[in-house]
């Protein structure tokens, strides 16, 4: 199945002390990168971060960037400026939304989100959910034009999510 990912990093992660995008692991890359490498090793077909204003593309191989406008956009808000500029290009059937300040993801909870085949699915262990947070295009559509009008969350919770 063809899957995009987006990566969440418009943050300015004012309690984190900057933007969580250019924090480091110990192995030398930043947390953008970690994410890049583990849904493009996971087959992305394309991946695209929104990051924050002023920021300068990374030069991350295989990353597009959106380069946020406004400054203190909530998550909501970056996600939708993500799926509005997926939706242009819509050569995918999945996306696998990813925030930034998850750089361990595991590879094999991509592959397995991006093939389930739900509308919208999330995997959980222990009885609890986490990120990352799969959409099928269609939900994507729905959600980055609902997003414009109702609550965030309550866009989100439109659709139905399968837990995996």
């Amino acid at each position: 199945m063809k899957f995009a990912g987006l990566i969440l990093a418009g943050g300015l992660g004012k309690r984190w002390g900057g933007p969580k995008a250019w924090a480091r692991l110990p192995d030398g890359r930043c947390f953008l990168e970690a994410c890049n490498t583990t849904l493009q090793t996971a087959g992305a077909d394309y991946v695209i971060a929104t990051l924050p204003p002023d920021s300068k593309d990374p030069e991350i191989d295989g990353l597009d960037v959106l380069v946020l406008q406004q400054l203190a956009l909530d998550m909501f808000a970056s996600m939708r400026c993500g799926l509005a500029s997926l939706i242009e290009n819509p050569s995918w059937q999945t996306v696998i939304v990813l925030p930034v300040d998850h750089p361990f993801v595991n590879q094999q909870t991509i592959v397995d989100l991006a093939q389930a085949g739900h509308a919208a699915s999330i995997p959980s262990f222990r009885a609890k959910h986490g990120h990352p947070l799969a959409i099928s295009l269609a939900v994507a559509i729905s959600t980055a034009l609902l997003m414009m009008t109702a609550p965030p969350k309550a866009a989100i919770r439109s659709a139905r999510l399968a837990l995996l």
